[in-house]
């Protein structure tokens, strides 16, 4: 277990730096790619409830596909995090102008404007990750938020993974409390785990 936990501390380091080497215009240029792929998945489903993690710094842009699900009459939730209880809710948001800064830097929902969504009712949760492999396994960030939150939701939720193609390393580091994902999204593919 110590060796596991050594092993995903050094990677997530090294995929930092990875991720931190891409420019502003990579970012928006990959995640463009990335939505399209995306966007393909969800012209073929009937989902009405999705929870898709806010973007900061060099991550997969969400902003503009929670955008384009809200414009579209679907149900978002976006996280928030529980730093006491290092726990992750779902809120329903009905704009992105509803988000602010929060602490780690992340943009959630106004305290005062949380709308709980119980996990079992969304259809697909879009995941970050720094880190995946073709099994659908994810290196987070270490919290365990994401891990946690993933075994709350329905087994027919549909977990995805955005990440650009440089995240795709051949096994990721796992132990018992890691909840892989059904679908990975990159700039240039889709796996299905």
């Amino acid at each position: 277990m110590e060796n596991i936990i050594k092993e995903k501390a050094k990677l997530r380091v090294k995929m930092k730096e990875s991720r931190n080497q891409l420019t502003d215009q990579d970012v928006l240029d990959k995640s463009k790619r990335i939505q399209n792929l995306l966007n393909s998945i969800l012209a073929k489903s009937c989902y009405n409830n999705y929870m898709s993690y806010v973007s900061i710094k060099n991550e997969v842009r969400t902003i503009e596909i929670i955008d384009n699900l809200l414009k579209n009459g679907n149900n978002v939730s976006v996280p928030v995090c529980i730093t006491e209880t290092t726990k992750l809710i779902a809120s329903q948001i009905f704009h992105i102008d509803e988000l602010v800064p929060t602490h780690f830097g992340l943009l959630e929902p106004k305290s005062d404007s949380i709308r709980p969504v119980e996990p079992e009712s969304l259809d697909l949760v879009l995941v970050p990750g720094l880190a995946f492999d073709r099994k659908g396994n994810r290196l987070g960030y270490g919290k365990g938020y994401y891990d946690g939150f993933l075994t709350k939701v329905s087994s027919n939720t549909l977990k995805i993974g955005l990440a650009y193609s440089f995240q795709i390393i051949n096994e990721v580091p796992v132990d018992s409390s890691d909840v892989p994902l059904d679908i990975i999204v990159t700039d240039k593919e889709i796996i299905t785990c």
